[in-house]
């Protein structure tokens, strides 16, 4: 399912990947807001998240971490940097730490560890970051939506 919002083109694409319908759905809704140009497509299972990434087709990816089977949200993420390096990739996850290694952590790149359980005004600000504005430079858009986190504090 795909939620559009009514804003200057072009589409900012995002995928919104977890098993639990429920947190798709709110991240679609956190994102389309009347005047955002973020376009969200919900999915529930790592693997067709593998599949759909690869096409390089979306701006953001936000995926759990933790799934059913074998592939987990950094093979998501891993896939989504490979097909579109410059596009920007958030892992949310409900582990105070993650257990992975800091290779497999560093392969899939994200640009941002969004806790679970979390805020919806916390979550809306910095995925917006993302949505937001597109910079001259992935750089410059990096710099803000670090800037974004340092004022909104740790949690």
């Amino acid at each position: 399912m795909t939620t559009t919002g009514r804003g200057a083109s072009p589409p900012f694409r995002i995928l919104a990947v977890d098993d639990e319908p429920a947190i798709c759905a709110l991240v679609a809704r956190l994102l389309a807001t009347p005047g955002s140009r973020a376009e969200v497509e919900r999915c529930t299972q790592a693997p067709r998240a593998v599949q759909l990434v690869s096409t390089g087709d979306f701006d953001l990816v936000v995926s759990d971490y933790q799934f059913p089977g074998s592939v987990t949200g950094l093979d998501v993420l891993r896939a989504a940097r490979n097909a579109r390096p410059e596009g920007y990739r958030v892992l949310m996850s409900a582990y105070g730490d993650i257990p992975v290694s800091p290779t497999a952590l560093r392969a899939a790149a994200p640009d941002a560890i969004l806790p679970k359980p979390f805020d919806n005004a916390d979550a809306r600000t910095l995925l917006s970051a993302f949505v937001d504005a597109r910079p001259v430079t992935i750089a410059e858009h990096r710099a803000r939506v670090a800037r974004v986190l340092a004022e909104a504090g740790p949690s």
